[in-house]
């Protein structure tokens, strides 16, 4: 496959990487106390086009890709679409877990990567929530969104929605 999607953006990178990387791991810590770090995640290198980050489950290893949607703006647990549309750039991610927070890192959905590289591809053009346009013809893993599990973020930490 040959995705044709919008060029890396090195000031989107920098505004979303960071904190989904920490909050997708501390999500898993949470969630199961099985997850554990081998090598902490301030001392990981980039696994650029791999995945975001390396946790354990007991042993086992799971390489994560966690990402940013920003016109994803509800904060409720909701998600106001059929289907979320993971940016086909993913086609070589050796992830096992694909993580997608909203535009506040108040939800996230969670899925197996395969999930999203086992979806079928769609082409469409993007803007960003103030409707400038931001790609003509970009292709899409176009995923059901019953394949995803949706947390909230609260006090108490993360809650399923």
């Amino acid at each position: 496959m040959v995705p044709n999607s919008k060029k890396f953006d090195t000031a989107d990178y920098k505004l979303s990487d960071a904190t989904s990387k920490q909050l997708g791991a501390t999500f898993l810590l949470e969630k199961d106390a099985n997850f554990n770090f081998k090598n902490p995640l301030d001392e990981q290198k980039e696994l650029f086009k791999k995945g975001d980050f390396l946790i354990h489950y007991r042993s086992k290893p799971i390489l994560v890709e966690t990402e940013q949607k920003r016109v994803w703006t509800s904060s409720d647990g909701s998600f106001p679409y059929e289907t979320i549309d993971v940016p086909t750039r993913k086609w070589e991610s050796k992830a096992n877990l694909y993580i997608m927070f909203n535009l506040n890192f108040d939800v996230l959905a969670l899925t197996e990567m395969r999930n999203v590289l086992d979806a079928e591809v769609i082409t469409k053009s993007t803007r960003r929530a103030n409707g400038e346009r931001l790609t003509e013809g970009e292709t899409f893993f176009h995923v059901p969104v019953e394949k995803f599990e949706f947390y909230t973020r609260t006090e108490a930490g993360w809650v399923k929605a």
